[in-house]
């Protein structure tokens, strides 16, 4: 996934998935707060990236390190919990359930791009790593140098990139619409079509990426 969009259109869309079509729990995970909260799992695990730039620190993984765990993820989705939870009292579970999936969804991404350092899903209870065996979401680029993390920019600009970054939005942007619009009773009406849309951007994506696998 790219370092922004897919990770944090993924990230919003698995939040949503419980808010429901109505009511305080769906005015609470579609705030600006719980939404800047979420964008903010979505990308935190690859701040390990700037850590090795900055510091090199002793034996760490450049990538995809413990920051990648499930461990991780629900721990800083818990943080934030605590954080959000000094401001918003109403909304149950829905709260924290919207932000562990959120927290979840950079691990479980980074696993189905299918390439790049492998995921360690059990840090620190078991040392193995995983990787899906097909890419089926679009391969990010990341750079573990200062002046790798200065060509980025220019590097997404790419037609290839681009392109990967466009099939990020079909993927994700029609199941955010689908949870933004549908109406109570006829949810189906648009969900159906949103859907469609992601599983052929999928497709695309494993038609596209798997060619010599």
């Amino acid at each position: 996934m790219s370092f922004v969009v897919g990770h944090s259109l993924a990230a919003l869309a698995a939040a949503r998935a419980p808010a429901g079509s109505q009511g305080k729990s769906r005015d609470l995970i579609y705030s600006p707060a719980v939404s800047l909260a979420v964008i903010f799992l979505a990308l935190a695990p690859d701040l390990d990236i700037l850590v090795w730039v900055l510091f090199h620190p002793a034996g760490m993984v450049p990538h995809r390190g413990f920051s990648h765990s499930l461990l991780i993820a629900i721990g800083l989705a818990f943080i934030f919990w605590l954080i959000l939870s000094r401001f918003a009292t109403r909304g149950g579970l829905v709260l924290p359930i919207a932000l562990v999936l959120a927290s979840l969804c950079h691990p479980a991404l980074d696993y189905l791009m299918g390439c790049g350092p492998q995921v360690p899903f059990f840090w620190p209870f078991n040392a193995s790593r995983f990787i899906c065996p097909v890419k089926l979401v679009p391969t990010a680029y990341y750079a573990n140098t200062f002046k790798g993390l200065m060509h980025l920019p220019a590097l997404m600009l790419e037609p290839k990139n681009l392109a990967g970054i466009m099939l990020e939005f079909l993927i994700f942007l029609p199941i955010l619409i689908a949870e933004k619009f549908s109406a109570p009773g006829k949810r189906l009406v648009l969900w159906l079509p949103c859907l469609a849309l992601t599983a052929a951007a999928i497709l695309v994506v494993y038609l596209t990426y798997n060619q010599g696998r």
